[in-house]
């Protein structure tokens, strides 16, 4: 390595090497590299006043190594990584408390660090055994965390209520109900608008409508930015499966801080639109 990366600055190039797995041998311009486009889009993200509050960088061969040292950034080095990266790791000085060697593989490597760094919420909502309107707390502090939990977790809820899976409890519908404004309003995919509050009251008498039926839903793209001190743009692609096909609502939501809801937050404005080629035939329930 020292022998080739001599020779090719010798011919006047401006590069760098980087060796890793004992196979892949990448030629990169100097400025270029994993560790300088994470301080760029970083750089470009605190530009634009939308500053991450924790980034965690992750790792598994020689080429992750500039991850590692962008600062304030935690990273992890997965369980499966290669000799090369762990070798390194084993030779740095000073203080490592930032880098979290896993000892699970892969994914599961990864949300080992979620939590080892405090990284919530490391488990999926549909991974819990305990039902949302019991399990969940109140958040004081709403943050852009907070707001995607509150989109994934209302509308696992609402699948579950349709489903039959969890109990139909005052408690368990209060959960849905009390997640909106009391002024909340929506415009809907078909044009209308509505209240939210309307179509809560009819999902109710549809409990377990969906019960041994093929029917699931889930956000997909979910991104969040601050508008105000007390107030969320949230944007997201709502699916839904079922007998009748696959449709999509492109949907954008404002969602206010109110320490008495679930996740700290209120939904006060919904936007629907449907994503050309999975348009529904009927209302959508949210």
């Amino acid at each position: 390595m020292p022998t080739l990366l001599a020779k090719l600055l010798e011919k006047g190039l401006d590069i760098k090497l980087i060796y890793s797995g004992g196979l892949d041998l990448d030629v990169l311009p100097r400025a270029a590299g994993k560790g300088q486009a994470l301080r760029y889009l970083l750089q470009k993200l605190k530009a634009e006043g939308r500053v991450p509050q924790q980034t965690l960088v992750c790792g598994d061969s020689g080429n992750d190594q500039e991850l590692f040292s962008v600062d304030n950034v935690c990273g992890v080095i997965v369980a499966n990584a290669k000799d090369e990266l762990l070798q390194w790791h084993a030779d740095q000085v000073g203080d490592k408390s930032h880098i979290f060697v896993a000892t699970e593989n892969c994914a599961a490597g990864i949300i080992e660090a979620m939590k080892h760094f405090g990284l919530e919420p490391n488990v999926s909502p549909r991974d819990r055994t305990v039902p949302l309107s019991v399990h969940d707390k109140l958040v004081p502090k709403a943050d852009a965390g907070a707001a995607a939990r509150e989109v994934v977790e209302y509308l696992l809820l609402t699948e579950q209520w349709l489903r039959g899976d969890i109990s139909a409890s005052e408690e368990v519908f209060r959960r849905l109900k009390f997640g909106l404004a009391k002024d909340s309003s929506r415009v809907c995919a078909w044009g209308t608008i509505d209240s939210p509050h309307k179509e809560i009251e009819n999902l109710q008498a549809q409990y377990g409508s969906q019960r041994g039926k093929v029917f699931h839903m889930w956000a997909d793209r979910v991104r969040s930015m601050k508008l105000s001190d007390d107030s969320w743009l949230v944007r997201f692609d709502k699916w839904e499966r079922s007998d009748a096909g696959l449709t999509c609502v492109l949907t954008s939501a404002v969602l206010q801080s109110n320490v008495e809801f679930p996740n700290g937050l209120c939904w006060k404005l919904i936007h629907e639109t449907w994503l050309k080629g999975y348009e529904g035939s009927a209302p959508v329930r949210k």
